[in-house]
């Protein structure tokens, strides 16, 4: 089970901050406007409770100094958010003291993911990630969703109130020991199935359950190995979807992009065939869109709708709403 509550004995509060030690490497810096600091999940950040590494807190002046056997945090105590003025870690690499502030640009952070490739043709802008070889990442926790207490936890929004909620990953180049960290309080990172190392075909086109039976069968026949069957989105109805029809559904997006009615045109019997797939040991995946939510024409419209607390009679469409339990449940 995860515990998101730090152990009191690692908090350093200062009226409007607080500091929270994690592990010699990981410190969590927090500022609220009305002294109102979070202990709830977040959506990364899952695990605070943990053991307590060994810190030294003494002040000079005006001056908190919170040092771990890796890093010295100084914090200038103030009603003001965390600025360069008022808080500052260092930490040794190379043999030379490096020292970060808020706002301190790093552009030689290794970068991350992106959320979507939707509407991206060539290179796009990535997030920065964990490792830099300047030896520190900061992440800023401060407007991510947190979790409840529910027995099937969901999201709920942070407290009102200007706040800052950052954690400083000081790891030198010591790579390894910055994401072994991250996962302590993150959680551990899944491996993938074997099968998604695989092979996979794909290929956006209007196939029926019949050309991708061939398909399949030709793989078999030259001795190919086949791992994955991606079903594109003309699983679905489309109404004849294509780029140059600028149509429009009620939710504003291109009319047969979302769907979730099998296409019995092309699928006349989709358990029939999934099941024929299940037999051939393939995994198979339905590609989808959801940005619509759940259009009138759906087979499963008026269920959804009455979930939603929406008259079927009126035809209006559900909308996505991936955050909303009861849209997620049903």
């Amino acid at each position: 089970m995860h515990n998101p509550l730090a152990d009191p004995q690692a908090m350093i509060t200062r009226h409007h901050a607080r500091f929270t030690v994690l592990t010699p490497q990981l410190i969590r810096m927090e500022w609220s406007a009305n002294q109102r600091f979070v202990d709830e999940p977040s959506l990364v950040f899952l695990d605070r409770r943990l053991p307590v590494a060994q810190f030294e807190v003494r002040t000079e002046g005006k001056w908190l100094h919170l040092q771990t056997e890796k890093l010295l945090l100084r914090y200038k105590e103030s009603k003001d958010k965390f600025t360069k003025e008022n808080l500052e870690i260092s930490f040794e690499l190379n043999g030379k003291r490096v020292a970060w502030q808020p706002g301190k640009r790093d552009k030689s952070n290794l970068l991350g993911t992106t959320r979507t490739l939707d509407a991206v043709s060539g290179a796009t802008q990535l997030e920065p990630g964990l490792l830099s070889r300047k030896g520190w990442a900061l992440v800023d926790d401060s407007k991510r969703p947190l979790f409840d207490d529910s027995a099937w936890p969901w999201v709920k929004s942070r407290p009102q109130g200007e706040q800052q909620d950052w954690y400083f990953f000081g790891y030198g180049h010591d790579y390894q020991q910055a994401v072994y960290d991250f996962t302590r309080v993150a959680g551990k990172i899944p491996m993938p199935p074997r099968f998604a190392f695989g092979a996979w075909w794909s290929r956006y086109w209007a196939y029926t359950d019949q050309e991708l039976r061939q398909i399949v069968e030709e793989f078999e026949q030259h001795n190919v190995p086949l791992d994955v069957l991606v079903i594109d989105m003309d699983w679905h109805l489309t109404f004849n979807l294509r780029w140059w029809n600028k149509r429009v559904d009620q939710a504003g997006q291109r009319m047969g992009w979302t769907g979730y009615t099998w296409d019995k045109n092309l699928f006349p019997d989709p358990t029939a065939f999934l099941g024929w797939l299940a037999r051939k040991g393939l995994k198979k995946t339905l590609n989808l869109h959801p940005a619509s939510g759940v259009l009138p024409h759906e087979a499963r419209y008026e269920e959804m709708a009455r979930a939603m607390n929406i008259d079927p009679a009126t035809r209006q469409h559900v909308p996505f709403d991936i955050a909303n339990k009861a849209f997620a449940e049903n």
